[in-house]
């Protein structure tokens, strides 16, 4: 927010039936590791453990890397780790038995390569009780 496609706003919860379903946290420009992961730590991932989910399916976008050309944020291959073995660790807590990934965006070749492996790797510490990879 506010880059393409103009929504994720945080007032925006959903509509309907899904009301309070959406969880947006816009993060301001120039925002690295800490900010990233903190959203997430503190209002991301509770929302999720809340909703106690049979299923967890991320859609993993790196746009917010670094390098990458578009939103101007500073997170790196160390955030998206943190933010994986949190997730897996929700995960494991939950009794889900894994986690799917599905690839999103990323516009920096080098940058998506290593944090979808920096995604894997602490996806794999967080399931497995080794957190630190």
């Amino acid at each position: 927010m506010p880059l393409y496609p103009g929504s994720g706003g945080a007032a925006e919860r959903g509509v309907g039936p899904g009301l309070g379903s959406k969880h947006n946290v816009p993060l301001q420009r120039g925002s690295g590791d800490d900010a990233f992961t903190q959203a997430w730590l503190t209002q991301l991932l509770p929302a999720v453990e809340a909703f106690a989910p049979e299923a967890i399916l991320v859609s993993a976008g790196y746009d917010a890397h670094r390098l990458d050309p578009l939103a101007e944020l500073e997170v790196t291959e160390a955030g998206y780790q943190s933010v994986a073995e949190a997730i897996g660790r929700l995960a494991r807590a939950s009794g889900v038995g894994g986690v799917a990934l599905t690839l999103e965006g990323g516009y920096d070749l080098d940058a998506l390569r290593g944090s979808a492996a920096a995604t894997v790797v602490g996806l794999l510490a967080g399931l497995s009780g080794s957190e630190g990879g």
